[in-house]
């Protein structure tokens, strides 16, 4: 809902920034593919008094409306249980019927043997000792390059053209569903997962996973022993947030060298930061301490070009407030998987550090949080 009203207020201010749209009318050919570029995450900042108070109260009524809407499953805890476990049994295999909506279970020994027996039939399938979309991707890339270097087409049209992680060809492999999505679909609604949903899985890891190994896996906060950023670490399998006291669990194992992590700091004051890294999160820690350090340590700035690290908003509270640096505590509370097919992991990254900031309120002045961004959540395409 928060992401929906950004989208809302932001066309606001897009349409006060820009003014009404103007239909242009292409003087030669090649104008219209001026029109084939990435979207643009700018959010254009307002004066207007009527329209910060309009997102306000939008804000604040849609908040209200949420927190009283209260809904219950028709499953209960121990009926859900039960299909988990039936899901994860590792002696069967749940799959959707070839044809119509039924739902076959197979002996998993017997689906294994016979999938193996139909992918070793040389006149049907080959093996591939890569991915072809790579290959494919890094011909588009020459192509494209070489055409911004003629002139033929600009650096914004090769940006729309190359996609980093395509997920059409995964969905063309399906030959039922490429018959029926056309070119520019957009999907209206998204209904709750059926017993048939939950049940099947695409790609069962827990059936090949080794069960011993991801019982033996205990969630929670660990220092990894062996670099000096561990003393700042805050361990457990929880936290709490500082006003509310609500806890919050921590659902993997993470240290410090873990990456692609969404991590919190705690100041003596009780105020929280919430931030990501893609780096390992001991790299991220060492850049937070040295920027604090060059705040309550300045020295005399030698290079004007580059960055002043102590401008940083967890520096500039830790010198305001005055807090010794050895009071420095970090934690990571979230982390985010490597997608298996491909994506922007940044990305996901940023969308979860939003959640995480709008939860646990850690925007200035409840927070150190400067703002709160959800351009992550715009479309580029």
């Amino acid at each position: 809902m928060s992401v929906d009203n950004y989208k809302f207020t932001r066309s606001l201010r897009l349409r006060e920034h820009f003014g009404p749209k103007q239909k242009l009318q292409a003087s030669e050919p090649n104008d219209e593919l001026l029109n084939y570029k990435l979207r643009s995450n700018f959010d254009p900042t307002t004066n207007n008094t009527s329209l910060k108070t309009f997102s306000r109260m939008l804000n604040g009524a849609t908040s209200d409306i949420m927190g009283q809407i209260h809904t219950r499953g028709n499953l209960n805890k121990d009926e859900r249980a039960a299909l988990e476990r039936l899901k994860n049994n590792s002696s069967i295999i749940i799959k959707p019927a070839d044809k119509g909506g039924a739902v076959v279970i197979l002996d998993y020994v017997y689906y294994q043997t016979e999938i193996y027996c139909q992918l070793s039939n040389s006149m049907c399938y080959q093996k591939l000792t890569f991915d072809p979309t790579l290959k494919f991707q890094d011909e588009l890339r020459i192509i494209l390059n070489e055409a911004v270097l003629h002139g033929w087409i600009t650096q914004d049209l090769m940006n729309f053209l190359y996609v980093k992680d395509p997920n059409w060809p995964i969905v063309e492999t399906d030959p039922e569903l490429s018959k029926l999505v056309s070119d520019g679909f957009t999907f209206g609604y998204k209904r709750n997962r059926n017993l048939k949903e939950l049940f099947t899985q695409a790609d069962p890891v827990t059936k090949y996973t080794s069960a011993s190994r991801t019982m033996m896996i205990k969630t929670g906060v660990f220092r990894c022993g062996n670099c000096t950023m561990c003393s700042t670490l805050i361990t457990g399998s929880q936290f709490f947030h500082p006003y509310t006291g609500k806890a919050y669990k921590v659902k993997h194992r993470l240290t410090c060298t873990s990456k692609n992590v969404v991590y919190i700091i705690k100041c003596p004051c009780g105020l929280l930061y919430c931030g990501k890294t893609c780096r390992p999160l001991k790299e991220r820690i060492s850049m937070h301490r040295s920027s604090i350090r060059a705040a309550l340590e300045p020295k005399p700035k030698q290079d004007n070009t580059k960055q002043d690290i102590s401008k940083q908003p967890v520096a500039q509270h830790w010198l305001q407030a005055k807090h010794p640096i050895a009071s420095f505590k970090c934690m990571p509370i979230d982390f985010i998987p490597t997608p298996p097919r491909g994506g922007d992991v940044d990305r996901l990254l940023l969308q979860r550090e939003a959640f995480w900031t709008q939860e646990l309120d850690s925007v200035t002045p409840k927070g150190l949080n400067t703002h709160l961004q959800y351009s992550s959540f715009l479309p580029l395409r």
